[in-house]
């Protein structure tokens, strides 16, 4: 993802994409959280998140965790830095981005619930992948120009 990302660079149809370098940031944290693994299954098992919250895990337990964590920031990061740079246009990017806006207004309370009762985590988080899995997809599939017909509808 970092390399997509670097291939397909910072500009976009109005100049310079804000949130490009936080995208930069969500995949770096992406790579350190997918080589280093969860020690166990906290979000399924009482004792290993006992255990989580009593530090009493190996050390790549809690590199996951951080970088979990620097993911979630990043890519909020990100889609609150798009959504001000589209929220002007009607093309597909903005309501995209729109839609993966809306999707984290929900989910992040439904997070912090699921977070707080130790239940339902594993049902909310793949809400955030699918989100952050169509941001991605945007940001690398967003044109370098929009399209002549929305020009001519800003004008």
């Amino acid at each position: 993802m970092l390399a997509a990302f670097l291939v397909r660079g910072s500009w976009g149809p109005d100049g310079k994409r804000r949130e490009w370098r936080w995208l930069l940031l969500f995949s770096i944290a992406g790579a350190i959280g997918g080589h280093f693994a969860y020690a166990c299954p906290e979000g399924l098992s009482a004792t290993c998140r006992s255990n989580e919250w009593h530090l009493r895990l190996p050390l790549h337990h809690y590199v996951h965790v951080f970088s979990g964590i620097i993911e979630f920031a990043a890519m909020s990061i990100a889609v609150y830095l798009a959504w001000k740079r589209t929220r002007e246009h009607t093309d597909w990017v903005a309501r995209c981005v729109k839609g993966v806006a809306l999707a984290m207004v929900i989910g992040y309370p439904l997070l912090g619930i699921a977070y707080l009762t130790d239940r339902l985590g594993s049902f909310v988080e793949p809400i955030f992948f699918v989100a952050f899995s169509v941001m991605v997809a945007v940001e690398l599939l967003e044109p370098r120009r929009r399209p002549a017909t929305e020009d001519l509808a800003t004008s």
